[in-house]
């Protein structure tokens, strides 16, 4: 997409290459338009590299799940990962539970950056910052809980349990997300129908 440019020897998002961003994704190359894929399609599946590789994520994601829509990406990407990890919990295969692993962790990276802009776009820009923060802070200690709760199931049930628990807690989750979306959708339809009273 042309999102980065050198400045000072860094590579930093170059303003003007945002700008062309929109028309490379509006007229692909050997490809119809996203939205035409999308027509009569319910759901979709982005792949993007994680950290350890040169790839500008930050610049090319946002633009995709705008296009997808944010929620319905991070509702999807976390079902997906819910179900690498029914497999890691139940294949007994090394070589399968490795690639239901890096499945699991490809799909994490999508929903994480979905997660994220998300939350910012849920909220007033006087807000964002906090929820940034919020997020940060949650994860983390998500993570740190799961280790601890994690150590002592593979201790004492191994880990069948952990990784299914893990499943129905992220599959529980994008379903609260998908309920807490439909009523936001209906009430924001039901503001706009509203007659206002004379």
């Amino acid at each position: 997409l042309g999102a980065d440019a050198e400045e000072d020897g860094l590579a930093v998002p170059c303003r003007k290459a945002r700008l062309r961003q929109p028309e490379a994704l509006d007229r692909p190359i050997g490809s119809p338009p996203l939205e035409t894929l999308a027509v009569g399609k319910t759901t979709a599946t982005v792949i993007t590299s994680d950290h350890t590789r040169p790839v500008p994520s930050r610049v090319t994601l946002p633009l995709l799940l705008e296009r997808l829509g944010t929620a319905r990406t991070v509702m999807v990407t976390s079902f997906i990962f819910a179900l690498f990890m029914v497999l890691l919990a139940f294949i007994s295969n090394s070589f399968a539970a490795s690639l239901s692993y890096i499945g699991a962790m490809l799909v994490l990276t999508v929903t994480n950056v979905g997660r994220g802009i998300f939350s910012q776009e849920s909220v007033g820009a006087e807000w964002r910052t906090h929820v940034a923060s919020v997020f940060s802070i949650g994860l983390a200690l998500g993570w740190a809980t799961a280790a601890g709760i994690g150590g002592y199931l593979i201790a004492n049930f191994g880990y069948t349990l952990l990784f299914f628990g893990g499943a129905l807690l992220v599959a529980t989750s994008s379903l609260l997300m998908w309920v807490y979306i439909r009523a936001a959708k209906r009430a924001r339809v039901s503001e706009t129908t509203a007659v206002p009273s004379s």
